[in-house]
């Protein structure tokens, strides 16, 4: 909706910028940070859009905001992984974790997530576990298929692959079983009272 229309006649516009040129735009306590395309760079702004810092990356994917942290995913000109960067929220760099080798693909629906002292990437095929506090790769999976479902819950991840299995993994990436479901998209995995549920 647009200041002054009849639903919202007080609100006001404070800093406005061209859609097309930015993505993944996160409030986070009284700051604004998004990746500004034309340029290329990380960005972090107040909320009137005046600039607190900049980074160039030349190939930002995705980024989410957790704590006091910046998780950071880069691409490679070919569309593979090519690193996770940690930021500080102030734009410092506290590790950087290098995956190009591994030829690992990402795509704009695979996730990042943050659980106790991992991070997890959800990568089309992969998922990797890395430590928060280091930056070393834990462990890594491959699946048959790209996996569309993530869930952690009770110390297990859950995975939906495009195939119609349903995997169940430990913390340290183990496979404890895997369920062929007969549904080839849009599984989802629901839980309560010890019981669980597999909806299409």
């Amino acid at each position: 909706m647009y200041p002054g229309s009849p639903l919202n006649p007080f609100l006001r516009i404070i800093w406005e910028e061209d859609s097309d040129e930015i993505s993944n735009l996160v409030y986070d306590d009284g700051v604004l940070y998004f990746y500004r395309w034309d340029e290329r760079a990380l960005v972090s702004s107040d909320l009137q859009g005046n600039e607190i810092w900049s980074l160039k990356y030349p190939n930002g994917i995705e980024f989410t905001v957790f704590e006091e942290i910046l998780l950071f995913v880069c691409g490679a000109e070919n569309s593979y992984l090519e690193k996770v960067i940690i930021l500080d929220k102030k734009g410092s760099t506290l590790w950087e974790c290098v995956l190009s080798e591994e030829n690992i693909s990402w795509w704009c629906r695979d996730h990042l997530s943050i659980l106790k002292d991992k991070i997890f990437l959800h990568c089309g095929e992969f998922v990797i576990s890395l430590d928060r506090e280091t930056g070393e790769i834990s462990w890594m999976i491959k699946v048959r298929e790209r996996t569309e479902t993530f869930r952690y819950y009770k110390d297990n991840i859950y995975l939906f692959a495009e195939n119609g299995i349903l995997y169940c993994l430990s913390e340290t990436g183990r496979l404890l079983w895997k369920l062929d479901t007969g549904v080839t998209t849009g599984g989802l995995v629901l839980w309560g009272y010890e019981k669980y549920a597999f909806l299409k």
